[in-house]
């Protein structure tokens, strides 16, 4: 998944007209306190809460902070074509779709099945939608073990109605929303960078990092010692941070930013900065590093790799933090 999102930014320099220059989009809360909720969008989805978000763009070159749109709830399901022309998301039940460009409106092309068990969504053909939507169920089985069924149905959008198309079943899932060929039958899926993708990519599974080193005592409950991960082909440059396996393998708060040549070295990224659990994502850019919560790309920092100095922090309510290609008519 990572190469697929490196390989959609070369592609946005070859001719098209979006700007490969990455910047960071994110959503900011923008109302008082913290928000009730920020849904995942790799589970079925909760019902959305009215409350007020900002869509940002960050530039580190020019350390611009830009609004890019508001919301009234948080728009869900974010996603990308490849070559980035177009971006498109849910507005509790409305699909949103525009260009990616400066000023563009978006526009509504759907309204989906309002329900709270929404997995996922997409546009087969021009104007031919569909939409799954599942329950999960735990089933006791003997000796005390159990596992859990998923029952899907994706609703096709035919003549101005939804219609229940096809069930399927399944077991365990990763992603929380069951998927199978017969669910994607005769609907085939557009080819589309979404922003869980993205997140996932910035786990610590996609770099090469050294041995565990400097085990941390019983006292840490989160991580088992720290790594190296080198950002420059010399080695000479990276970030150190806690790393462990629970139920998958995790980045840890703090994350120090080190200068190999020059014996530099500074704290980047602070324990208890991502949130409870202290798990982080990072992804580079250039010169840059964007550290922020793992799973769904909260409290975002940019660091100059150059320097190791935080050129961007952001400590409020915040979420799905991505680099990505500045939008056509970015300046």
């Amino acid at each position: 998944m990572l190469l697929s999102i490196l390989c959609a930014f070369a592609d946005a320099a070859n001719g098209d007209p979006v700007s490969p220059r990455p910047i960071l989009s994110y959503l900011l809360f923008a109302g008082n306190g913290a928000p009730r909720d920020i849904p995942g969008d790799g589970i079925p989805s909760r019902k959305a809460v009215p409350e007020p978000w900002e869509w940002r763009l960050f530039d580190p070159a020019t350390r611009r902070d830009t609004l890019f749109m508001t919301f009234d709830v948080f728009p869900a399901h974010m996603r990308w074509d490849p070559p980035f022309r177009e971006v498109e998301f849910i507005l509790c039940d409305r699909v949103m779709r525009g260009p990616w460009r400066s000023g563009a409106a978006m526009i509504e092309q759907v309204r989906l099945p309002s329900d709270s068990s929404r997995c996922d969504f997409w546009e087969s053909r021009p104007g031919v939608w569909h939409a799954t939507y599942q329950e999960t169920f735990r089933t006791e089985a003997a000796e005390g073990y159990s596992y859990e069924l998923n029952v899907a149905t994706r609703w096709d959008h035919a003549k101005a109605a939804w219609v229940a198309a096809v069930v399927d079943t399944g077991g365990d899932n990763e992603s929380g929303c069951f998927t199978s060929e017969r669910l994607d039958e005769d609907a085939p899926r557009p080819p589309r960078i979404e922003i869980q993708a993205m997140l996932d990519s910035m786990r610590i599974g996609s770099y090469q990092d050294s041995a565990l080193s400097i085990p941390v005592g019983e006292d840490s409950h989160n991580y088992d010692g720290f790594v190296w991960i080198p950002l420059r082909e010399d080695r000479s440059m990276g970030l150190e941070m806690g790393a462990g396996t629970g139920d998958t393998y995790h980045a840890f708060a703090p994350v120090t930013w080190v200068d190999r040549v020059h014996s530099r070295r500074a704290t980047v990224y602070a324990p208890g900065q991502a949130g409870l659990f202290d798990q982080i994502g990072f992804a580079v850019r250039g010169d840059f590093v964007l550290i922020a919560s793992e799973s769904e790309g909260e409290h975002p920092s940019i660091v100059d790799l150059t320097n190791g100095k935080t050129v961007m922090r952001v400590d409020g309510p915040s979420a799905r933090a991505v680099w990505v290609p500045a939008p056509e008519g970015w300046r």
